[in-house]
């Protein structure tokens, strides 16, 4: 990990942590500290949701990589 200021930071390097984290542990990774309003488009996507937004999204995204649709 590393300090941002004062504040411990997790950094994940490992793709099978990420993958964990990214499918059956995000509960626990939701606030994810990045910049954000809602008046730029730049920061409207899945990696700078938080909470409820996120989970949303990522609902609704989970369906467009399914194996069928990658084909």
């Amino acid at each position: 990990g590393v300090f941002f200021g004062i504040d411990p930071q997790l950094v994940i390097v490992d793709p099978d942590i990420a993958k964990d984290i990214l499918t059956s542990d995000f509960f626990y990774f939701m606030g994810r500290g990045i910049y954000k309003t809602s008046s730029d488009p730049t920061t409207v996507h899945l990696f700078s949701q938080d909470g409820l937004e996120w989970k949303t999204a990522r609902a609704k995204s989970t369906s467009l990589f399914t194996s069928a649709k990658m084909r």
